[in-house]
């Protein structure tokens, strides 16, 4: 679980980090402690320095909510339960985010290809089916609509532009958030 946060880290802010956690991440699943010591060190100067430019969470630091908002839904959908970890729903959520970002031209495919090849070489799910989780998108959408992110009933997403960079929107379209939904969940 946790290194579903070191990756976010680098997909949201750092593609060298990114690049680094390809050829270092086995090391890093195995404990290998330099690895460790190296990720946790970038991963927490990143956060550190998205958390001083924004103390109070009203502008940048929300894109430490890469991948949470489809990641809460998830966990709330399976009752918090074991079924899944609070890091495999963000597994899952930064997946579903990159689709997103995807369909909603933000981003060129290959940031997906990047991503899901990654996690294939470290034998890591990241889709629902991977877990055994079906859901609508009716009641998908219902349980992003918990979420901290929502404002007069429009669902702020963090998406991703490419490797490093993302974009903050709101999307007011439920239609659009369920017609994604119901290629993805499919």
């Amino acid at each position: 679980s946790g290194y579903a946060e070191i990756l976010k880290y680098s997909l949201i802010k750092d593609r060298s980090f990114f690049d680094w956690l390809e050829k270092h991440s086995d090391k890093i699943l195995l404990l290998n402690s330099e690895s460790c010591i190296h990720a946790i060190k970038v991963s927490c100067s990143i956060k550190a320095d998205i958390v001083s430019q924004d103390e109070r969470e009203k502008g940048i630091r929300e894109i430490l909510n890469f991948g949470h908002t489809f990641g809460h839904a998830i966990e709330s959908i399976t009752g918090y339960s074991n079924k899944i970890k609070h890091g495999e729903a963000i597994f899952i959520g930064m997946y579903l985010a990159i689709k997103l970002s995807i369909f909603l031209k933000l981003c060129n495919e290959s940031v997906l290809v990047s991503y899901t090849d990654h996690l294939k070489k470290i034998k890591i799910p990241f889709k629902l089916s991977d877990y055994n989780i079906k859901i609508s998108s009716k009641e998908f959408i219902k349980h992003i609509k918990f979420d901290k992110k929502v404002k007069n009933n429009k669902i702020k997403f963090v998406l991703l532009k490419r490797i490093g960079a993302t974009v903050r929107i709101f999307l007011d379209d439920e239609n659009l958030l369920s017609k994604f939904l119901k290629n993805e969940l499919n």
